[in-house]
């Protein structure tokens, strides 16, 4: 009787550890072309989720990896968007691309997804964003631009090194808006932003 319990024992113990084989551990980053995509991320001392992430695609390339953290995960586009809460968005490169080639693309989002009244109102903020953006010679794949948002300002990085920081609340959700806005730049991007894969 004991051995056929410990048989028995042993059977459910072995099923158990096949169930689990392949599946991810909660705590294990995420993998999304070749790029390891943290779980949070620390922002000015706030640790943020991540929200979502995703490969963005022109024509037949990958262009660079997308992840959004946020303060609470699954918020709806607006919130995520107008919020007053540090938020965090992060582009590692996958092809080479250079500063001015990605303020062009930021400043063609901007234009798809603001009205002509706000364009006029940021248009002091952008050429500050552009000028940030445009600061990077050249990106190389791995590299990492980050935008971290809070009340008052964005911040821009290259690779952990501040470029600087815009004050504008209305750039800020303008920004969010080139990837989760009405004309995103990717459909499928702002759906993997958004968590909903």
């Amino acid at each position: 009787m004991k051995i056929r319990f410990r048989f028995t024992a042993f059977l459910f113990g072995l099923s158990l550890f096949i169930a689990t084989l392949g599946l991810p551990s909660p705590a294990q980053a995420l993998q999304l072309g070749g790029v390891q995509v943290p779980e949070q991320v620390s922002v000015e001392s706030h640790l943020l989720a991540l929200n979502g992430a995703g490969v963005r695609k022109r024509f037949f390339f990958d262009v660079y990896v997308a992840a959004l953290y946020t303060t609470i995960k699954g918020l709806d586009t607006s919130t995520i968007v107008n919020s007053s809460e540090p938020r965090s968005l992060r582009l590692t490169l996958l092809r080479k691309q250079s500063g001015a080639a990605l303020a062009g693309a930021l400043n063609d989002g901007l234009d798809d997804n603001s009205s002509s009244q706000e364009l006029d109102e940021l248009r002091a903020p952008r050429e500050q964003l552009t000028a940030l953006v445009g600061a990077i010679d050249e990106g190389l794949p791995g590299d990492t631009i980050a935008m971290d948002f809070n009340a008052r300002h964005v911040t821009v990085s290259h690779n952990g090194r501040k470029l600087g920081a815009v004050e504008s609340p209305g750039l800020m959700a303008a920004l969010l808006r080139v990837w989760l806005g009405r004309k995103p730049a990717q459909e499928s991007l702002k759906k993997a932003l958004l968590g909903q894969r």
